[in-house]
C-alpha cells in the first residue's frame, strides 16, 4: 500500500489536503477525483472515457459500457449516476436524420432586434421557443443579436415561414438568412 496526498477544494472553495491509502495497482490519475469549482467539474481519465463512449453510442447499457471500459458494472453505474447528478450528462436523446423525414433545407438566420430592453428580448425568446422549425437559438454579442438554426422541407416553406412567422416575431428589425449547401461537419460530440 502506498500513502498518497490528494489536494483539492471543499464546497466553499477552501484548499484542502487528504491522505489516502491507495493500492499500488490503482493509479492516482484514474482514481475517482471529482470536486466542484464554481460550475466546473474535475473529470478523471475514466470519467472522460465514459463521456466519449456515451457520446458515440448513447444506447449503451451500464453493463455494455463497463465491459467496453474494462470495469465492473457497479462502479461504472456510480460514475454515470454522479455525472448525471453533476449535470455533466445532460440528457439522452436519439438524433433524427432530418432528410429521412423530409426536412431537406437548413437555414441559419441572423436576427437584429429593434430594441434590447428586457420585455422585448423576453417576448422574442419565448416566441422563438414556440417555433418547432427553430432547432437552436443563440443570443449573440456583435453586429447581430441572435442566430437561429432552422430546419424546413423546402425553400417555398421557408419563404412562407419567413414572411408569416419569423419576420413577425416581437422586436425583429432585420433578418439575414443563409441556406446550407453542404454539411461538412455536424456533431453533437463535446471534446472531452
Amino acid at each position: 500500500m502506498k500513502r498518497s496526498r490528494l489536494r483539492g477544494c471543499d464546497a466553499s472553495g477552501v484548499r484542502t489536503s487528504t491522505f489516502l491509502i491507495i493500492p499500488r495497482k490503482v493509479r492516482l490519475r484514474s482514481f475517482l477525483i471529482c470536486h466542484r469549482l464554481g460550475n466546473l467539474v474535475t473529470l478523471d481519465v475514466i470519467d472522460r472515457q465514459i463521456l466519449a463512449a456515451l457520446q458515440e453510442d448513447g444506447s449503451l447499457s451500464v453493463s455494455q459500457l463497463a465491459e467496453r471500459l474494462g470495469m465492473t458494472p457497479p462502479p461504472c453505474w456510480r460514475r454515470v449516476r454522479r455525472l448525471k447528478e453533476e449535470n455533466v450528462l445532460d440528457r439522452q436523446v436519439w438524433l433524427v436524420n432530418p432528410e429521412a423525414v423530409g426536412l431537406n433545407v437548413t437555414i441559419f438566420a441572423m436576427i437584429k432586434l429593434a430594441t434590447h430592453d428586457s420585455s422585448a428580448t423576453t417576448a422574442f425568446r419565448s416566441r422563438v421557443q414556440a417555433l418547432p422549425e427553430v432547432l437552436e437559438c443563440y443570443i449573440l454579442l456583435g453586429s447581430s443579436d441572435a442566430l437561429l438554426k432552422i430546419q424546413v422541407k423546402d425553400m417555398k416553406y421557408y419563404e412562407e415561414f419567413f414572411y408569416e412567422r419569423l419576420s413577425q416575431l416581437p422586436g425583429v428589425r432585420e433578418v439575414t438568412s443563409s441556406a446550407v449547401m453542404t454539411v461538412v461537419k455536424n456533431t453533437a460530440r463535446v471534446p472531452v
